[in-house]
């Protein structure tokens, strides 16, 4: 199963995969804003593919609530546990307008 990680933070940080407590979403195209906005975070620049066995990890599946950032209201991958080492891809930059 993949999922996408949105940050801001270099690819050193998840030489060891997600850190416990983190959370992804089920898609990789949205804008800065719109993640923000709809993830509850700090406007990110990066997003990242983590790919994991959904038997052998723990995580739960819930909707973003409303947050100091906007809406919220996009999916959320919760790690309580993090992911495995190598669990986590090379990042592409987010874009900050949409593209048509």
């Amino acid at each position: 199963m993949t999922v996408y990680h949105y940050t801001n933070w270099p690819p050193r940080a998840f030489a060891g995969g997600l850190l416990p407590g983190s959370s992804a979403t089920d898609y990789d195209g949205w804008t800065s804003e719109s993640a923000s906005v709809g993830l509850g975070i700090v406007p990110p620049t990066l997003v990242y593919p983590v790919t994991f066995d959904p038997v052998q990890v723990r995580f739960t599946v819930d909707v973003v609530p409303p947050n100091k950032f906007g809406a919220g209201g996009l999916i959320e991958y919760y790690f309580p546990n993090g992911t495995p080492r190598g669990s986590v891809g090379h990042p592409k930059s987010v874009p900050t307008v949409e593209l048509d």
